[in-house]
């Protein structure tokens, strides 16, 4: 770690948040995109959450570049302020899809619960062209976290998609628009998929598939915790006690999705 980056990192420990963010900005003045990724990758190896708050303030003040790169960063760093921080600059960049993909896949990675209504939320904006292209790192991330009040969510996004295909023009079909909601279809069916275990060719058979196993998926879903001190997550199932001095990253009601729906992204 660079002297810089050192003193940096102790103005922020030591200091109120104002002053450590002014010191950070200060100290990053006059530094390449590249030196400003890797001065934030570096200071965010220090897990503390006033760390984490204040590299987050790169992904609202700097260039598209660093802003994407330092969200993927912070998606790496399991702490609860790390969600915090992206859940916060979801709603900001919802327009600029490189920077929503790069958030998404930050929360995708994190896996905390938490995030998932406000990822939720996105999916009724599949209408916006500025945000649809943003949407597949969306849909990948709740399956991803894994949360059951996701399905309701994704088998609405689903029907939404199936009212907009067939009124895009046929002989436009190699066009973006057709492409994307093909493309999001197919994610929407892995990501229900990966969440319940489950499997439909189309929106009812999903809905009946849900409403019909529901109750004993809840059941049988098992819980993840992140313990405070040691940062390490432990998993529980029903039943088990909650383990000491930690926090709930989230319940899940089948294994994890699987990795050729996450690789590459």
């Amino acid at each position: 770690m660079g002297m810089k980056t050192m003193m940096v990192l102790a103005a922020i420990l030591c200091g109120n948040q104002d002053e450590a963010v002014k010191t950070f900005h200060e100290a990053l003045k006059g530094a390449s995109e590249e030196e400003r990724i890797e001065a934030a990758r570096e200071a965010l190896g220090t897990v503390h959450e006033k760390v984490i708050k204040t590299v987050g303030k790169l992904i609202h003040t700097d260039t598209e570049k660093v802003r994407v790169d330092v969200a993927r960063a912070i998606g790496k760093v399991d702490h609860p302020s790390s969600v915090d921080v992206l859940v916060k600059a979801l709603s900001r960049h919802r327009k600029t899809p490189g920077v929503l993909g790069a958030i998404a896949r930050g929360l995708g990675d994190l896996g905390w619960e938490r995030a998932a209504p406000s990822l939720n939320k996105l999916l009724s904006d599949v209408g916006n062209e500025d945000i649809r292209s943003g949407l597949t790192d969306v849909v990948v991330a709740l399956a991803q976290i894994g949360s059951e009040s996701s399905v309701e969510p994704l088998i609405n996004f689903l029907n939404t998609l199936k009212g907009k295909l067939p009124k895009l023009n046929p002989k436009k079909r190699l066009g973006s628009s057709w492409q994307e909601a093909e493309l999001l279809t197919k994610y929407a069916m892995a990501a229900l998929a990966s969440i319940t275990g489950g499997s439909g060719k189309n929106v009812p058979e999903w809905r009946t598939y849900w409403s019909r196993n529901r109750k004993e998926l809840l059941a049988s879903a098992t819980s993840t915790w992140w313990n405070r001190k040691t940062m390490d997550r432990t998993v529980t199932s029903r039943g088990e006690k909650k383990p000491s001095n930690s926090l709930l990253v989230g319940k899940r009601l089948t294994a994890p999705p699987p990795a050729s729906m996450t690789e590459g992204r």
